[in-house]
């Protein structure tokens, strides 16, 4: 089982706006795949990722992200950070993510929330991941041009998907063949 969905729309002529979610099935129980689940940077790893602040997996850590690849041609710097902003145990954890001050990639605001949720499916887990957020860029874009650079990202969103689910599934069955 997997589902996703994603779309990008255009909000007052000037902010892009998208929605993503994705979801897997693991076929472990839950107590076997939240601490997986929970170590975002083991599994969603298609950057660098550093702990700049804060305790690791928990509230209030602060993670640089350092995209490997970019567009050349984007504006510095190309990084940004998420903040690790609730953890409910066995259920969610709620990441800010936002750009350098100055901006980052070219966009003057680009703030999203990614959250991870898992849920228990008759000795299986469900689990979810949904980025909702507003991009402004820096210089101003058309409306199709904000359409197609929201296409970008929803696209290479689920794309990267596929990988992480990969990556967590990996995770989830190394440490239950440790466990048994």
């Amino acid at each position: 089982m997997k589902k996703d969905s994603a779309k990008a729309w255009v909000f007052n002529e000037s902010v892009l706006t998208v929605s993503v979610h994705s979801e897997t099935l693991i076929d472990e129980c839950i107590e076997n795949v939240w601490p997986q689940a929970l170590d975002v940077k083991s599994w969603m790893n298609l950057a660098d990722l550093q702990t700049v602040s804060g305790v690791s997996n928990n509230e209030a850590e602060l993670v640089k992200v350092a995209n490997r690849k970019f567009d050349e041609s984007a504006p510095l710097p190309h990084h940004h950070f998420y903040r690790v902003i609730s953890v409910v145990p066995m259920k969610q954890v709620v990441l800010s993510v936002f750009p350098e001050i100055e901006g980052s990639y070219g966009f003057e605001r680009m703030n999203f929330f990614d959250i991870v949720t898992v849920y228990e499916n008759d000795g299986s887990t469900i689990v979810a991941f949904d980025m909702n957020g507003e991009i402004v860029p820096k210089e101003p874009l058309n409306k199709d041009q904000l359409l197609e650079l929201g296409d970008g990202i929803t696209k290479g969103s689920q794309e990267k998907s596929a990988i992480h689910w990969a990556n967590l599934r990996e995770l989830v069955d190394k440490a239950a063949s440790k466990s048994r």
